[in-house]
């Protein structure tokens, strides 16, 4: 450690540590940007700078608006958890209601009882080709 009382001879030994380690935090850095993992750090980077430069040119349009959709979802947290009970028989009834819907879409006009395998979605599907 440097102190008041060392001399010329302390000082740049100092001196030439601290260059020493400059030198060796670049060299570390120059082999951390080399290669693919580099060029993605880069290239996020890049994406991060973009999206700075359009939120800044975009800020007094749009903060009004991302600002007041934040509060908005923050009262629907709020909502959801004073009625998780709500929330979760609702969830349940969508989840039995899609369940129903789909026997009764398997089984619908079908001579043999509904015994067919498939997609309870397959309908959606119909007369669509493969892209292969």
């Amino acid at each position: 450690m440097l102190s008041l009382g060392d001399n010329v001879k302390g000082l740049q030994a100092f001196i030439d540590k601290l260059q020493d380690i400059r030198g060796t935090a670049r060299n570390t850095a120059k082999e951390m940007d080399d290669g693919l993992g580099g060029s993605f750090r880069m290239l996020l980077s890049a994406v991060e700078g973009a999206m700075n430069a359009i939120a800044k040119a975009l800020e007094g349009t749009l903060k009004p608006f991302v600002d007041r959709a934040t509060e908005a979802t923050l009262a629907v947290i709020k909502w959801i958890e004073a009625n998780s009970g709500l929330v979760t028989g609702f969830a349940l009834a969508v989840a039995g209601a899609a369940r129903l819907g789909s026997t009764v879409d398997r089984k619908a006009g079908k001579p043999d009882g509904g015994r067919e395998t498939g997609s309870p979605c397959r309908h959606v599907f119909r007369g669509m080709q493969p892209v292969l």
